[in-house]
């Protein structure tokens, strides 16, 4: 029965005048070619148009089901319909599945912090911050619950996230005027930062010119207090002769004062004086006094010309910037006659709380440096300093000491 059978679905299939042996064989080679088709279609996956989104009721089996399912594989839930399916996700139940799951992995954050996370980070798009907001119901306005209380538009600015920043703005309407728990706008920390790019923007978006300008000089100053600490950054950085250090301050100074509408902070800044060293027996000196004491001819001529330094004023010792110039071993004469130049005679003349003036101290130190022979560039001072009308009460005309109120100052 059995071998009838099989006969017959052979010579069904088959040729007939077929031995069995060659029956066989193309039996063989038949299998072959099905195992060989079977393979193909392992490999290479059928391609298909069919629109699995148009299914009855699909919509409550992504919802309930697959998404569920998938939850924690980001990627395959990505694949599925981010980038296979996305018809999908203009339904909106299927839009709240998806991205409640997503977003949150995706800024790797706890739900609800996405776009301050995305904001931090540099990470948040345009796209995502419309569907947390507008789908998710997101706060944009949200803060940290810290003492700086800073929402996405702070941590975007401090960052540097400019791309971010604009749509916030632009976008999302967020108030550029806001302060955070400081009482400081992000205008202001921008600028504290040192992002300057973030804060030209905001104030062209009507961000307030006097807190970008503050933040640039609070940044300065908390840079060379750091630096320089116990200390005055000014007068150190004068000492030292960093003229372009000394030009960014100044500016900044002047700035913050300008659209404040405070012109004689600048004058007083650049005039008061301060320590140029921790050193216990440091003296206060004034900034023209440090530059000029160490001969930076560049940064004393700044000063005076452009920083409204006041040759004139003297520390809490009586000493003016003629004594530091002139009591210190010099190279040449440039800084004394600059100062010399913008000095009334009783300034030239102004006795120290030793009694010494500027020439005393001229003499004191040419006397020195006998013993080094070399007095030359100290007797060319000398001769300079009587030119303008200078005199010494300690010494007399001729460099000796005669002791106070016994020079020709007082003749």
């Amino acid at each position: 029965m059995n071998m009838n059978t099989t006969e017959v679905t052979v010579n069904g299939i088959l040729s007939t005048g077929l031995d069995d042996k060659s029956k066989l064989h193309a039996l063989e080679r038949l299998r072959a070619r099905v195992n060989f088709e079977i393979t193909k279609i392992r490999k290479h996956r059928l391609q298909t148009n069919y629109d699995f989104s148009t299914l009855p009721g699909i919509d409550d089996i992504c919802v309930k089901t697959i998404i569920p399912y998938l939850c924690n594989d980001t990627q395959a839930l990505v694949n599925m319909f981010a980038r296979t399916t996305k018809r999908f996700l203009n339904v909106s139940t299927v839009q709240v599945a998806y991205y409640t799951i997503v977003l949150p992995r995706k800024y790797v954050c706890i739900p609800g912090n996405e776009l301050i996370h995305g904001s931090k980070c540099g990470t948040l798009t345009l796209k995502d911050a419309s569907v947390l907001v507008n789908t998710l119901n997101r706060s944009i306005r949200m803060f940290e619950n810290n003492v700086k209380k800073w929402n996405c538009l702070h941590y975007a600015g401090i960052n540097g996230h400019l791309s971010i920043v604009q749509f916030l703005v632009e976008e999302f309407d967020m108030d550029i005027h806001i302060k955070d728990g400081e009482g400081n706008c992000v205008t202001y920390l921008s600028a504290l930062y040192g992002i300057m790019d973030v804060a030209d923007y905001l104030v062209a978006k009507g961000g307030d010119l006097h807190n970008k300008n503050k933040g640039v000089l609070d940044r300065l100053t908390a840079h060379y207090k750091k630096e320089f600490p116990r200390i005055s950054p000014l007068v150190c950085l004068c000492k030292q002769g960093r003229l372009e250090d000394v030009q960014l301050l100044i500016k900044a100074v002047h700035d913050v004062n300008s659209s404040n509408g405070n012109g004689m902070a600048v004058k007083e800044y650049v005039n008061k004086a301060g320590r140029a060293s921790t050193a216990r027996r440091s003296r206060d000196v004034t900034p023209l006094m440090a530059a000029a004491g160490a001969e930076h001819f560049q940064l004393v001529r700044y000063l005076i010309e452009q920083g409204e330094a006041d040759p004139n004023i003297a520390n809490s010792r009586g000493e003016n910037a003629l004594h530091r110039a002139a009591g210190t071993k010099r190279t040449d004469t440039g800084v004394i006659q600059l100062l010399l130049n913008n000095m009334s005679l009783d300034s030239i003349n102004k006795k120290s709380r030793w009694g010494y003036t500027p020439l005393d101290r001229a003499y004191k130190y040419n006397n020195k440096l006998l013993y080094l022979n070399s007095p030359i560039r100290y007797q060319e001072i000398i001769r300079l300093i009587r030119s303008k009308g200078g005199k010494a009460n300690v010494h007399d005309e001729n460099g000796r000491d005669v002791g106070p109120g016994n020079g020709d100052l007082n003749d």
